[in-house]
């Protein structure tokens, strides 16, 4: 659909792997070169919103925004397109799959969309329904370090008749629960951070001690450094683990995001947009959430900043991104477009 819509528009459009898009808008040479992410995706999640616009697929939605941040982005498209006199440059639309499952812009980058020609700047947006408008971008950090974690703990099955025989990989696994409180309780990075298990599997029989355990959890700080720190801190601790237990005990480091650090210039530029539209309720802020974004390897090639727009429902509970009646106000989209057109324009000066 927005292939379609793009091409019709005249865009330059690179379909990616049959799921993704880059498409460019060439107006002239006198301006920059800007990206516009958007994603696309959606998550496997109930819908349960009863909106007209609802979900045609069982089982899967738009839970996080993204089809009114691709709506969004479009609309931006147009406006440029209505007001091409007053636009120099060239305009870059990245509408990025697999943002969910941090995938998606490496398979944007793979296919070009940091090249020919290389962006001066990416901006990336997203929507919250915390409150009915306004919209806020972080001084500094915008999104936290990621990175997924499994922990395996190998022992040795034996009848509990003759526990002498074994290595009791569950007695380890509980040893190593302790020493990941110890960390969540004792670590200290000057900021908040996530260090959590949510999934264990271990065990074949009630009767046999069991031979392995698998832990699988996530880590999330607000700077690489203190990622690295984090990581070799439980390191150190599962090593010791290990010589205490008899287990063998490795972790692996499944996916790892760096943190969006938005670029100074882009974060005065996007503020003095922000309060054009939105007055005092565009915020500076200085407490970012403990969320991911995969957009943040596009900082591997170019500056970037990211905001974001409110758009709660007047009188209506707000049910958080995820959910499966989470829901945004429509109408402040044109807002958001109106921001964001702005930045574009204050850009080129």
């Amino acid at each position: 659909y927005l292939e379609a819509i793009l091409r019709e528009l005249g865009l330059r459009v690179e379909k990616v792997k049959d799921i993704g898009l880059i498409a460019t808008l060439f107006l002239d040479e006198k301006g920059p070169v800007i990206a516009v992410r958007a994603e696309i995706d959606a998550l496997p999640i109930k819908e349960e919103t009863e909106l007209p616009f609802a979900s045609r697929h069982e089982g899967i939605m738009h839970a996080c925004g993204h089809d009114a941040i691709a709506a969004t982005a479009m609309g931006v498209l147009l406006c440029i397109l209505e007001h091409r006199e007053e636009f120099h440059g060239t305009y870059r639309f990245l509408f990025e799959p697999g943002e969910e499952v941090g995938q998606g812009a490496r398979l944007l980058l793979d296919a070009g969309a940091m090249r020919d020609p290389r962006p001066d700047a990416v901006v990336i947006f997203h929507y919250a329904n915390e409150e009915t408008e306004g919209m806020e971008i972080q001084k500094e950090v915008s999104t936290a370090a990621i990175g997924g974690v499994t922990i395996r703990i190998q022992g040795r099955s034996c009848h509990f008749s003759e526990r002498e025989k074994g290595i009791d990989a569950i007695l380890a696994a509980g040893d190593v629960l302790r020493r990941i409180q110890t960390v969540q309780e004792n670590f200290d990075c000057g900021m908040p951070f996530v260090l959590g298990f949510g999934l264990i599997e271990g065990g074949k029989k009630a009767n046999i001690m069991a031979d392995q355990v698998i832990l699988q959890g996530t880590m999330r700080t607000f700077s690489d450094e203190s990622f690295q720190r984090l990581y070799h801190k439980l390191e150190t601790e599962l090593e010791e683990s290990q010589a205490q237990t008899g287990a063998r005990i490795s972790m692996t480091l499944n996916r790892w995001l760096p943190a969006f650090v938005n670029d100074p210039h882009l974060v005065k530029i996007g503020m003095q947009a922000g309060r054009r539209i939105y007055g005092d309720r565009a915020v500076l802020g200085e407490s970012p959430f403990l969320v991911g974004d995969n957009a943040s390897l596009y900082l591997e090639e170019v500056s970037g900043v990211r905001m974001v727009f409110f758009a709660g429902k007047d009188g209506e509970e707000h049910f958080p991104i995820h959910h499966s009646r989470f829901d945004l106000e429509e109408s402040r989209m044109r807002k958001a477009i109106a921001v964001l057109i702005q930045f574009l324009k204050e850009m080129q000066v």
